[in-house]
């Protein structure tokens, strides 16, 4: 029992540990905030780093580009049809053409 309890301890105080490390940021961040209000300065443009362009780029290639534009993509009706198939009447070759 004692070791629970140990432990329970030491979460809570990590707990605490992080929120105070969380709060320090946050005001630093205001700070910053308040300093880039008073002298006018804004982000510059670009990346500071090739390391964080490329970054960047992958987050933007990994980015998925929404719901498929008017006649490209499987329809409704498709879906209905594979789905309403109780029986195997679909062919594979009818389910490898919703996928191409």
């Amino acid at each position: 029992m004692l070791a629970v309890i140990e432990a329970c301890s030491f979460q809570d105080i990590t707990g605490q540990r992080i929120a105070k490390v969380v709060e320090t940021l946050e005001r630093i961040e205001q700070r910053i905030a308040r300093f880039a209000c008073a002298t006018r300065i804004a982000d510059a443009d670009g990346h500071p780093s090739e390391h964080e362009a490329a970054l960047a780029g992958r987050k933007q290639r990994l980015l998925l580009h929404g719901p498929a534009t008017a006649d490209s993509g499987n329809g409704q009706g498709d879906i209905d049809f594979l789905l309403a198939a109780k029986k195997p009447t679909v062919t594979q070759a009818e389910i490898d053409k919703q996928f191409v």
